[in-house]
């Protein structure tokens, strides 16, 4: 019973741990979210500064080109992590209710003589 007890403690940490960390990694995703965004307007703004003109609307689209593709990479990665925070969120859910619930039957378990 002493090896349930101690092993719903440690899943019951580990599923904390879990769902502290997506949480960090939601706030990254946030902020990133953020600056993509700012990036994505400027690019945005320089494109139509650029395509006044059918003399300039080439050099704007070499310009901003990589900076677009720099963007949709971000985009890709906010994706990845995003996901990984979701994941990690509901699996810290379920491995601290499984910890615990191991937790109390090491508890029910113990018999009395």
């Amino acid at each position: 019973m002493l090896f349930r007890k101690i092993s719903g403690i440690i899943l019951a940490i580990i599923g904390i741990a879990m769902y502290f960390m997506s949480n960090y990694i939601a706030d990254q995703v946030f902020q990133g979210k953020n600056q993509i965004a700012s990036a994505q307007q400027k690019v945005d703004i320089a494109n139509g500064l650029f395509s006044q003109s059918p003399y300039t609307k080439g050099i704007g689209g070499a310009v901003t080109s990589s900076g677009q593709k720099q963007i949709n990479e971000g985009k890709q990665q906010v994706y990845e992590y995003e996901l990984l925070a979701n994941r990690l969120h509901t699996g810290g859910v379920v491995i601290f209710i499984a910890g615990t619930g191991l937790f109390l039957v090491g508890f029910l378990g113990t018999k009395k003589r």
